[in-house]
């Protein structure tokens, strides 16, 4: 069988990586042609794709090897093709996680059927980076330690499954092994075990006091004492006896009689005026890094917003796609779609049209993730010429664009109201 593999650097925890990547749900939405993963017995789940026929495949997979946080693997035996995969998961020192996907496959397989070739594509090892790809920004974008402030949960996400709930985990006689995978010298078998005894955990004790702690509070009991004493005594009108008698008050001296100015001309009058009116003129500060940071990154979206709206007036849809990401969250009202989805739409939309003109009014910018992620807002204008028609309207736009090297990817992008 011929193997191919591919590593990525996954910026999340490497115990969500692992539960994310063995819960079911989550394979429809990042491995390409997959629809469905469902849980049959222990050890074993039900797979179901589509080709691009519309013809439906389904094919059964066994689990071969579960160590949670370290490594998954399975095959499927029976099916369009004849595979194993296999993915190991390992913590850096920056607490993010190494992942590595294998694929073992029959290269003899690949050509004996059309699904088979599907599944796998041309190249199967782009096919596995492709996908590998859609995970991590998946992964990244969902984990508990990035969460975007003020968007909600995603829906119909992949949940926390403990091992006994994925269906990619072996029965529990498989559950411990013997080999520690990529992470050789680590003892095996690590996880959360379940409790067994059905029984609650003991309550704690109460927090103890100790003496040091009865100490300080008498002294600031003391303390607080005195200050009350000290502001509440009354005071006595006269002096006490044998204090020091009070200096008698002295008149002050006159002040010396102001010399007056010498009269001045009108032409120095008017000279004297204008030196006290004008105002000194000062350097103007500079702005904080900060926001001369936050300005490069609004200046660079809007650079890129207005690249998208030029390819779309221009109805290029293959430079449009240079501006997407490989998995798109939100596509209108579909959720997490491919870039080729988003491509066939964009296709058949502009490439029906005989005209289209955008133009979208001064963004609104919210950004989140240490500048790293920016939702855009706009009011966008449009018109599109098609079959002699023309159909006219305003909408209030959103994109989300994630950072990426030097430039910008849209990973989302909807409608929020309709103005006209």
């Amino acid at each position: 069988m011929k193997r191919v593999e591919k590593w990525v650097e996954i910026k999340a925890p490497v115990g969500y990586v692992f539960r994310l990547f063995s819960s079911p749900g989550s394979f429809p939405r990042w491995m390409q042609g997959v629809e469905a993963v469902r849980s049959l017995r222990p050890g074993w789940s039900h797979w179901t794709a589509r080709d691009p026929s519309g013809a439906t495949l389904e094919w059964e997979a066994e689990a071969t090897h579960f160590d949670p946080d370290r490594r998954l693997a399975w095959r499927s035996p029976r099916g369009p093709v004849e595979a194993e995969w296999d993915a190991s998961f390992e913590e850096t020192k920056r607490g993010t996680t190494l992942m590595c996907l294998r694929l073992s496959y029959d290269e003899a397989d690949t050509g004996q059927t059309e699904a088979a070739a599907w599944l796998l594509g041309e190249d199967p090892r782009s096919r596995l980076g492709e996908n590998l790809a859609r995970f991590k920004q998946l992964a990244e974008l969902e984990s508990p330690s990035a969460a975007l402030p003020g968007v909600g949960p995603q829906t119909g996400g992949p949940g926390p499954v403990a091992p006994s709930d994925s269906g990619l985990a072996p029965a529990a006689s498989m559950r411990r092994v013997e080999t520690a995978g990529p992470l050789a010298g680590q003892p095996a078998g690590r996880g959360l075990q379940p409790n067994r005894s059905g029984t609650s955990p003991p309550a704690r004790a109460g927090y103890p006091v100790r003496p040091q702690q009865i100490a300080l509070a008498g002294l600031l009991v003391l303390v607080l004492g005195g200050i009350w004493y000290l502001v509440s005594r009354p005071r006595s009108a006269a002096p006490i006896s044998g204090a020091a008698t009070p200096a008698p008050a002295t008149t002050p001296a006159p002040p010396p009689e102001a010399t007056p100015e010498p009269a001045l001309a009108p032409a120095d009058l008017t000279a004297t005026k204008a030196q006290r009116v004008t105002p000194e003129t000062t350097a103007e500060p500079s702005p904080p890094p900060a926001e001369q940071a936050a300005s490069a990154r609004r200046e660079s979206i809007r650079a890129a917003i207005d690249q998208w709206v030029a390819a779309t007036n221009a109805q290029d849809v293959d430079k449009l796609m240079g501006m997407y990401a490989p998995l798109v969250q939100r596509y209108y009202r579909m959720a997490y779609v491919s870039r080729d989805v988003v491509r066939a739409d964009k296709r058949r939309a502009l490439g029906e049209a005989e005209a289209v003109r955008v133009s979208v009014d001064e963004p609104h910018f919210t950004f989140r993730m240490e500048g790293n992620v920016a939702y855009v807002r706009f009011r966008k204008q449009y018109e599109i010429e098609r079959r002699g028609r023309t159909r006219r309207g305003e909408v209030w736009h959103e994109l989300a664009l994630s950072r990426q090297g030097e430039g910008w990817q849209i990973f989302s992008e909807r409608d929020l109201r309709v103005i006209w």
